[in-house]
Parts: C-alpha cells; structure tokens; sequence
C-alpha cells in the first residue's frame, strides 16, 4: 500500500491538529473506532507515515470530506493564493472511480514516463477517444498513477471545451498528488490548470494560479516545468494587457526550453511576434514568425493558421498587400474545418485588404463566401447577426466602414474565450 511521504507541513501533521480540537480523549475513541490498539496514533504522529486506506478512515471518522481538507492543507503546506473554487456539478464518472481506488488498499503497476508522455500527446490530438481509453487505466493503475491520469483527463476534457469536467478532474489530481507528497506534480497540474481558469474568463486568477506553480517548481528545481510555467504567465499577462511583462516572460521561456519542447517554443515565439507587430516592431516580427515555423510538426492545424494569420498581417503593415492576401486565403481554408469563427473574422479581414487593392468585385465575392458559415455559426447570436449583415449589402452597398463594424462585433464575441471555443467545428 502506498503510503505518505514525510512532508515540511504535512497531513498526519494537520490530522493531529483536527483530533486535538475534537477535545480530551479524542485520540482513544478514533481507536477504538478505527478497530486500532491504544497508543496506536501515538506511532504513527511521531513517524509521520500513514497508509492511505487509514488516512480516509480516520477522515470518515471525523466527518471530514476529503477533497475540502485535502485540498485546505494543500493551501496551506505552500502557503500560497490558489484560488480555487470547488468544482460546479457532479464529477464525471472518471473522477468518482479514481477516488474509490485511492481510497482503498489498491496496488497496480506504475506507468512509466514514456507511457503519460504518449498518453497526453494522444490527449492533445484526439481527446475524445483518450478519454475512452482512461477509465480501465484507472481500475489498473497504482494510486500513484492517478494523479497524471486526471491530469490527462482535465486536459482532453479541457480541449473539448468541457470546463467543469475538467475542473473535477484537476482539482482531484491535486487532492491525490498532495496527498502522496509529489510536490513537483503539484507545481505542473497548476500550471496546467491554468488554462481551464482562463476558459473560464478569468486571466486574473489563471495569473495568479502559474505564479504559484512557478514557486513550487522553483523551489522543486523542476526547470522544464518552470520554463513551461513561464510560457503560461506570458499568455495570461498579454490578456490582462501587461505586454512588456508578458514579453519577458516569453523571453525567459525560450532561455530555458530545451529543442525538443517544439509545441512550448512554437507558443513562445508565436506570441513574441504577436506583441513586436502590435508594437509597430515588424522586421523583428517576422524574425519570430520564421523560428516558429521551424516547430509547426509539433502543433495542431489551428496554431498553424494562427501563424499564417500572424504573418499575413505583417506583411500588410509592411504595405506587401498580395503576399498577404494568398496568406489570408490559406488561413481562411484552415478555420472552415478548424473554427468557423475565426473564418469569419479571417474573411473579414480578406475583404478589407481587396478593398485596399482597388479589388472591390472580388470584396463582394469572398463577403459572400461567408454564406457558407452561417448553419455552423447558428448557436451565436452576435455572429450570425453580422454575417447577415455582411451578406445583405448589395455589391455596391459594400463598404469597409461595414466591414469593419462587421468584424468589431465578431472580435467582441470572441472575448467570451469558453463561447468562443465552442464554435469550434
């Protein structure tokens, strides 16, 4: 049976603290509760080790829910702003199975690193089907082990823009990862949680939640996991608008990812180049455009089009008005299968740069285009109302004043990133 790790702060420690507020001869009726001889607690104080089954037992008896007073010690042991709320709705049926394994006297073989490694590459391209695969890999692994399956798990039901789910599996991979001691898990699920936060409208908080990874894996020497954490603290500062903080992290990232973390590096320097073409820096833009295409086997079609789309608008600033207008075809063909919002945008903006080449014919045709987006754009109000706007001006009715108001009213649609995401093909 798996048992707890000596901790600076640690659970037996906090169990000790409960027992003793429960008053005088609280230590002898948990024994006999618990089926246990007298001084057994005594033991097991001083050499701070529990076995799992024992730790959930005297929770039980105390009428203490596990994930809350878990998850409390967690707050207080780095003594650190989490912010976390508990999970809304039911857990999914994923999470209920993990924690009944957890809780009992399971043993099963460890899964190597190689293994999790496949398993969340496997989650990034096909979430759906991974998620098929998790719950016999539950029943079968050593409780070890469940932390980075949830952790699999929030992640896959992240992609699929099932944020409460994924918030069930997160916060329970933390209660688990706590609870063995895995310090350095711990600083990695937070930081990979991050993103559910920010889903959630909430970049604040996402912030807040990788400074606290960040320490963790600072004080963990995990240096990998802290040049990760630095290409997420980039991410959540340029949504709060703190770009030059958010550039110094991208930078401090690229300094320390190793060649072989193409999907972070390709995130960093995507990102970098966001911010230099938004400062007006566009050469040095461009520069960064080019060092991130050397990572786009690492990544999905959509961060594909994200780069394509980067780089026709540069090349639009630079006045290279046809270089960027073939750019700005290829990236609409990517977002009609990858995410027809962002189609809608990217016509948009290809119908904007033909008016600017005196194309006004050819404007007409490509807002027309936008026809075919509108049954997958059904569900958003804001979105269909503009494409129906954009398709009822007549061929000299369109105009760049229209088209700009068009676009404004899909770009305020798009801040609502979890809505937005739904959008999604």
């Amino acid at each position: 049976m798996e048992r707890f790790r000596k901790l600076s702060v640690n659970l037996v420690a906090a169990l000790d603290e409960e027992l003793q507020r429960r008053g005088y001869g609280s230590y002898a009726r948990m024994e006999r509760a618990l089926g246990q001889s007298p001084k057994w607690w005594y033991y097991h104080r001083e050499t701070s080790s529990l076995h799992l089954d024992e730790f959930f037992a005297i929770l039980d008896h105390l009428g203490l829910d596990p994930g809350e007073f878990v998850l409390q010690q967690l707050r207080s042991d780095h003594n650190l702003d989490f912010g976390l709320d508990r999970p809304r709705g039911e857990p999914p049926a994923l999470v209920t199975r993990a924690w009944e394994r957890f809780r009992g006297e399971a043993t099963g073989r460890r899964l190597d690193d190689a293994f999790f490694a496949d398993l969340n590459e496997k989650g990034y391209r096909a979430p759906r089907s991974t998620l098929e695969l998790l719950p016999p890999l539950v029943d079968l692994a050593a409780p070890a082990d469940l932390p980075g399956l949830l952790e699999v798990a929030g992640a896959a039901h992240w992609a699929l823009i099932e944020l409460d789910a994924a918030d069930h599996c997160f916060q329970t991979a933390l209660e688990f990862a706590h609870v063995l001691g895995e310090h350095r898990k711990v600083g990695n699920l937070l930081r990979r949680y991050s993103y559910v936060i920010n889903d959630h409208g909430d970049s604040a908080r996402a912030h807040r939640l990788v400074r606290a990874a960040a320490a963790i894996l600072l004080r963990e020497n995990d240096d990998l996991g802290l040049a990760k954490a630095c290409v997420e603290m980039g991410q959540w500062l340029g949504y709060e608008g703190r770009k030059a903080e958010a550039m110094q992290a991208f930078q401090t990232a690229l300094r320390r990812l190793p060649e072989t973390e193409g999907r972070y590096r390709f995130a960093a320097l995507q990102s970098l180049g966001v911010d230099l073409k938004n400062l007006g820096q566009l050469e040095e833009a461009l520069e960064y455009v080019e060092r991130a295409r050397a990572y786009l086997p690492h990544v999905s079609k959509r961060h594909k089009g994200k780069l394509v789309w980067l780089e026709a608008g540069i090349q639009e600033e630079l006045g290279e008005f046809e270089a960027a207008g073939e750019q700005l075809m290829t990236v609409v063909e990517i977002f009609r299968t990858e995410h027809p919002g962002e189609a809608a945008i990217a016509t948009c903006d290809l119908v904007r740069l033909q008016f600017l080449l005196g194309r006004g014919d050819d404007a007409y045709e490509t807002a027309l285009t936008s026809r075919g987006l509108v049954e997958p754009l059904a569900g958003n109000k804001v979105i269909s109302a503009a494409i129906a706007e954009l398709l009822r001006a007549e061929r000299a009715g369109l105009t760049l004043a229209l088209v700009a108001r068009v676009q404004q009213a899909m770009e305020a649609a798009r801040r609502d990133r979890a809505a937005w995401r739904r959008l999604a093909a």
